[in-house]
């Protein structure tokens, strides 16, 4: 069948399949957070501002005493390295600046930790929030890709007053974003961090998204339990993903940009998000001898020949129940809050249509944890026990150990 043919049998398919059933809220558009419209005149003090006063009237769960708490954490936000340790330079600026941009839907809250690392070495941070992200699920029931460039542009462009490198750091979509810019701009980017990048994506059929957006709004919902992440996902999110990697591509294959920028990469081998393969292949493009990549594989010897590149590290570890790292572990310690070990948070969505499973999921004392794909499912039913994706990184501090250790060669 002729994949014009197919598109059409398929779009058909799902839109008989599709209900009527009137939908929750949260999942309509707020009609306050799918555009970008801040131009780069104004301080990011003040985009700061604006941006939380949005969050507050568009969020339906900020009657409590965590109000404040949930704005925070899903706010844009800048950190001051200590200027007795790192004064400014003779111009008045930081001598390093760096920006932040989260994933799909996600919120700068996953970056916070990272954040405040590198605001100890020195770095003048600022992290922005992404058109549709932070508020409710249905604001991302529209957004365009290109929105989130401008976004991208805007922190860029108030970065560069204060500081005189800029690195850029970005998690999931925020990775391909980071790119993007950098494959446009690349004498602006002094380095790269990448985590869990979306270089690729894992899903061979993520294509079709673009078409399904059309007849179909949601792949999944959900009950939306965790204030600093969308649960359920907008069809359009997974699509203009899709439409940005692509764009990624096309300059590439375009313009034959061969520069290079160093880039830090730590994702994992297991990821069902994205797909790692490609961040190996991009690294490889980049051709720069700084490059380096923290790579979490239950098979760590397979990459003992690559160590040039590659930092392989155990993402199995038994004794502390964890099978493998997930797309969401990577820049999160075990002692956060919200995610971590103890945290008041557990991802258990892939129950989610078997409330049985869910609950036990939810309050098992015993619970392992890992991603949450076919190869997750089967362990766990297998041996008879609950698994929760992995929302930390066991390795949290090595991993900064890795992170510091670029930083250095960069600077040289």
């Amino acid at each position: 069948m002729k994949k014009r043919t197919f598109i059409r049998v398929f779009l058909v398919f799902i839109l008989l399949q599709s209900g009527c059933s009137p939908l929750a809220s949260r999942l309509h558009e707020s009609g306050l957070n799918s555009e970008f419209n801040y131009t780069h005149d104004i301080p990011f003090k003040e985009y700061i501002q604006q941006t939380r006063r949005m969050i507050g009237k568009s969020r339906a769960d900020l009657d409590n005493a965590d109000k404040e708490n949930i704005i925070s954490a899903n706010s844009p936000f800048e950190l001051i390295p200590d200027c007795n340790l790192y004064p400014k330079t003779e111009n008045g600026k930081f001598k390093k600046g760096i920006l932040l941009i989260h994933g799909l839907t996600d919120s700068p809250y996953l970056l916070k930790p990272v954040a405040l690392h590198l605001q100890s070495r020195g770095f003048f941070v600022r992290a922005i929030l992404l058109p549709g992200h932070g508020t409710i699920p249905g604001d991302l029931l529209s957004v365009k890709y290109e929105t989130w460039i401008k976004a991208v542009e805007y922190g860029m462009c108030r970065l560069k007053h204060y500081c005189e490198e800029i690195y850029m750091c970005g998690f999931s979509t925020g990775g391909a974003l980071s790119v993007n810019y950098s494959l446009k701009n690349p004498d602006e980017v002094k380095g790269l961090i990448l985590f869990s990048p979306a270089i690729g994506i894992k899903t061979k059929a993520a294509w079709l998204s673009v078409y399904l957006n059309y007849v179909k709004e949601w792949l999944a919902v959900y009950n939306d339990k965790d204030y600093t992440k969308y649960e359920s996902f907008a069809i359009n999110a997974a699509a203009q993903v899709y439409e940005l990697i692509e764009e990624n591509e096309e300059i590439q294959d375009k313009q034959n940009i061969k520069w290079d920028l160093p880039v830090f990469a730590a994702l994992s081998e297991d990821d069902k998000t994205v797909d790692f393969q490609k961040t190996l292949d991009l690294l490889h493009f980049l051709k720069s001898g700084k490059n380096k990549v923290v790579l979490y594989t239950m098979e760590p010897e397979k990459y003992k020949n690559k160590r040039n590149l590659i930092i392989a590290q155990n993402s199995h570890i038994p004794d502390q129940h964890i099978l493998n790292f997930s797309h969401l572990s990577i820049t999160v310690p075990p002692n956060d809050p919200h995610y971590g070990r103890d945290g008041d948070y557990r991802n258990c969505l892939h129950y989610f249509s078997k409330k049985d499973k869910f609950t036990s999921c939810l309050e098992n004392s015993d619970i392992w944890w890992g991603e949450t794909d076919g190869k997750g499912l089967e362990y766990a039913s297998k041996h008879n026990l609950f698994i929760s994706r992995l929302t930390f990184n066991p390795h949290f501090d090595r991993m900064l150990k890795c992170l510091d250790d670029f930083l250095s060669a960069a600077d040289n």
